[in-house]
C-alpha cells in the first residue's frame, strides 16, 4: 500500500510540475512575452519582417505560428519563401524551463511556398541564412507538403516541385544533412528526391538525386517520357552513373560527369547511346566539352560509319551555338538551340552540298530546307533547291516502328541533267527505308515505289507519263533531242533492283507524232536494260495502217543515245536509221536532222 500511495503522489508531482510548466508558458505565450523575441529570431532565421497573428503552446515543447505576415523572406540567396500556412518552433526542455526561447532546436514549415529566383547551387547548398545564425548549434528545418517554383527567362514559363517534404538538419558548424523529396511540376511530371550531407565551410558536398518515371507534361513536348536513373553530386561535379529515357519512344541511355556544374563554365564529358538497335545499326553520341575555352569535340556513330567532330560553343540567355564545326575531312557545320520553342537549326556543308536543317524537338518535327550542287544520290547527279517538312507518324511510332510522314516541295530539281519542273510529293520514312514514295512533276509524269536501305539499297519504282505533249520535249537528261519533235505520249518505266545499278524495263507510246517532216500515228517501243543502255524489243512504229518496226539499242552513253536504232519494213528492208540524229551534250549546238534523211524516211512510205 505504502508503495502504491508513494507512486500515485510521484504521478501527481509530476503532472503537478508538467502543468505547472504548461500554465507559465502558457501565461507567457497569452501575455505576449516572446512574440517580439521570436519575430525578431523568425525574421533572422528567414530574412522577413514579420508580424504574427497567433501563437498557441503545442505539446509542450512547441510553439505555433499563424495569421501572421511577413515580407517576402530568402531561407537561401535567390531562394525566397513568399507564404506559409503554419509554422511550428521546437524547443528543448532548458528552453521551456528557463523561458529561453532565444534559439529552437527546430523549425516546421507547413505548405511554404518558395520562389527560386537565381539558380545557384552553391548558394541553395551552402549559404542557408540560419547556417550563420545557429553557430555550433544543431538545428533543423523542416518542411511539410511545401512548393517551389520558378520561370524560365527564356519565356516566362513557370516550372517546379510540388508535395515538397524534406529536412535541412545542421549537425555541427560544417555538416548538414539534407533529404527531400517532391513531385515535379509544370513542363515535367514525376518523381524526384535527393539525400546526402554538405560540408559549408569547405564547399563539399555528397549528394545521390533520383529521377523516377519523369515525363513531359505539356502536350507540345509529350515525345520526352520514362526517365529513370541516378546522379551522384560530389563537390561541384555532376556523375551521371546512368539515366534511362526515351524520346518519342525510342529508347537512350546517358552517362557522363560534369566538372564544375555549378558554375558558369564546366567541363562535360557526356556518352549517349540508343537502344532501340535500328536496322541501320548501332547510333551513339561521345560528346566532350570545356566551356572556359569555348570548345567542344566528340564522335558521332551511326549508320555503320564513325563522324568525329570538332568546334566552339558559347551559350546565351536564348539558347546554346555550336559554330565552325569540322565533322570529319569533308563536312562543315553550324548549329543552334533555342529554348524558347526547342527549336535546332543545322547549317550543314559537304563540297558544293548545303543543308539547312530546322528540327523541332518538342514535337519531333523537322523541317529541312536543302541547296544540292550535284549531289551525287545512289551515282545519280542531284541538283536542287528543296524543303522537306517530316512529322512521327504516331500509330506505329507507339510501337517502337519509327516512321516519318514527309512531304517535299522544290523551288528547282535537276536529276541526272533533266530538269524536273515543280517536283514535289509524300513519303514514309524509317530506319529500314523509304516507303510509300509519291512524287509527281511537269504536266502528268509520277512515280511510286520505294527504297529498302541495307547492303546494298534496293529501289523498286514505278514512273509513269500521261498526256504529254513532245513539243514541249526538248532534253532527255543531258541530251538534246530532235527539234520539231511532236505528239502525245504516254510511258510507263519500271526501276527494279541494286540502286546504284537497277534494272530497267517499261515502253514509250506516242500518238499522232512527228520528228521534222517524218510522221507517224503511232510509235511504240518497249525496252529493258539499265541507266545505261537499253535494249528494244518488240517495238514497232505505224503509218496509214503500216507497220514498221524498231529494233536496236539506246545508248545514254553516247552524245547521239538513238545512233543504234533502225526502223525496218516487214521485209526486214532498213527503211531509217538513227546514226545521224545529231543530238549532243549540253552546251554543244544542236544538229538538226538532215533534209534528205526525211525525204528517205517519207518516200519509205
Amino acid at each position: 500500500m505504502k508503495k502504491l500511495i508513494t507512486g500515485i503522489l510521484v504521478i501527481a508531482f509530476l503532472s503537478g510540475g508538467v502543468w505547472f510548466s504548461f500554465a507559465l508558458v502558457s501565461r507567457s505565450v497569452e501575455k505576449g512575452e516572446i512574440r517580439l523575441k521570436t519575430e525578431e529570431r523568425f525574421g533572422k532565421i528567414f530574412g522577413a519582417k514579420v508580424s504574427i497573428g497567433k501563437i498557441r503552446l503545442k505539446f509542450l515543447r512547441r510553439l505555433a505560428f499563424s495569421d501572421f505576415e511577413f515580407n517576402k523572406g530568402y531561407l537561401t540567396p535567390g531562394l525566397a519563401i513568399t507564404g506559409v500556412e503554419k509554422i511550428v518552433f521546437g524547443y528543448g526542455w532548458n528552453s521551456l524551463i528557463n523561458r529561453n526561447f532565444k534559439m529552437p532546436k527546430n523549425v516546421l514549415l507547413q505548405t511554404p511556398n518558395f520562389s527560386l529566383e537565381a539558380f545557384d547551387l552553391s548558394q541553395i547548398l551552402y549559404h542557408w541564412n540560419f547556417f550563420q545564425f545557429a553557430g555550433n548549434v544543431s538545428f533543423a528545418v523542416r518542411i511539410d507538403n511545401g512548393s517551389v517554383f520558378w520561370a524560365q527567362k527564356a519565356t516566362g514559363e513557370k516550372n517546379g516541385l510540388e508535395h515538397l517534404d524534406g529536412i535541412v538538419n545542421k549537425k555541427n558548424a560544417n555538416e548538414v544533412y539534407l533529404r527531400f523529396t517532391g513531385d515535379l511540376a509544370g513542363r515535367f511530371k514525376g518523381r524526384i528526391s535527393w539525400e546526402g550531407k554538405v560540408f559549408p565551410k569547405t564547399k563539399m558536398a555528397d549528394l545521390i538525386v533520383r529521377l523516377n518515371d519523369v515525363q513531359c507534361a505539356s502536350s507540345d513536348v509529350s515525345i520526352f517520357h520514362d526517365l529513370n536513373g541516378m546522379l551522384h553530386i560530389k563537390d561541384s561535379t555532376l556523375i551521371i552513373d546512368e539515366l534511362k529515357f526515351s524520346v518519342s519512344s525510342i529508347p537512350f541511355i546517358l552517362r557522363g560527369r560534369i566538372e564544375g556544374f555549378s558554375g558558369s563554365d564546366p567541363k562535360f564529358h557526356l556518352e549517349v547511346k540508343e537502344l532501340s538497335k535500328f536496322p541501320g545499326g548501332e547510333m551513339s553520341l561521345a560528346l566532350d566539352g570545356d566551356l572556359k575555352e569555348g570548345k567542344v569535340w566528340g564522335a558521332f556513330l551511326g549508320f555503320d560509319a564513325t563522324f568525329p567532330f570538332r568546334g566552339d560553343f558559347s551559350k546565351n540567355a536564348s539558347g546554346l551555338n555550336l559554330t565552325n564545326l569540322k565533322i570529319g575531312n569533308t563536312m562543315e557545320a553550324d548549329c543552334e538551340f533555342q529554348f524558347a520553342d526547342w527549336m535546332t537549326h543545322l547549317k550543314l556543308i559537304r563540297g558544293k552540298e548545303r543543308y539547312n536543317v530546322r528540327f523541332a524537338l518538342k514535337n519531333f518535327r523537322v523541317g529541312m530546307d536543302i541547296t544540292a550542287d550535284h549531289l551525287q544520290l545512289y551515282d545519280f547527279d542531284v541538283v536542287t533547291s528543296c524543303h522537306i517538312d517530316l512529322k512521327p507518324k504516331s500509330d506505329p511510332w507507339n510501337f517502337g516502328n519509327y516512321q516519318f510522314e514527309a512531304s517535299l516541295s522544290t523551288d528547282y530539281f535537276v536529276f541526272d541533267y533533266a530538269p524536273l519542273a515543280d517536283f514535289k510529293g509524300t513519303f514514309v520514312v524509317s530506319s529500314e527505308g523509304i516507303r510509300h514514295v509519291d512524287l509527281s512533276w511537269g504536266k502528268g509524269y509520277n512515280a511510286v515505289g520505294e527504297i529498302i536501305f541495307g547492303k546494298p539499297p534496293l529501289v523498286a519504282l514505278d514512273i509513269k507519263a500521261s498526256k504529254i505533249v513532245l513539243s514541249e520535249v526538248t532534253k532527255f537528261g543531258f541530251h538534246t533531242l530532235p527539234e520539231n519533235l511532236t505528239g502525245m505520249m504516254d510511258a510507263k518505266i519500271s526501276i527494279r533492283g541494286q540502286a546504284q545499278q537497277p534494272e530497267v524495263s517499261g515502253y514509250i507510246s506516242v500518238d499522232s507524232g512527228s520528228v521534222k517532216n517524218l510522221t507517224y500515228d503511232n510509235l511504240l517501243l518497249n525496252f529493258y536494260g539499265n541507266r545505261h543502255y537499253l535494249k528494244l524489243k518488240d517495238s514497232k512504229i505505224t503509218r496509214r495502217s503500216r507497220a514498221y518496226f524498231v529494233k536496236g539499242d539506246i545508248d545514254f552513253s553516247s552524245k547521239n543515245i538513238f545512233s543504234g536504232v533502225e526502223v525496218i519494213s516487214e521485209n526486214h528492208l532498213p527503211v531509217w536509221s538513227g546514226r545521224n540524229m545529231g543530238m549532243e551534250a549540253p552546251g554543244s549546238p544542236s544538229q538538226p536532222v538532215h533534209d534528205k534523211q526525211i525525204a528517205q524516211i517519207e518516200r519509205s512510205f
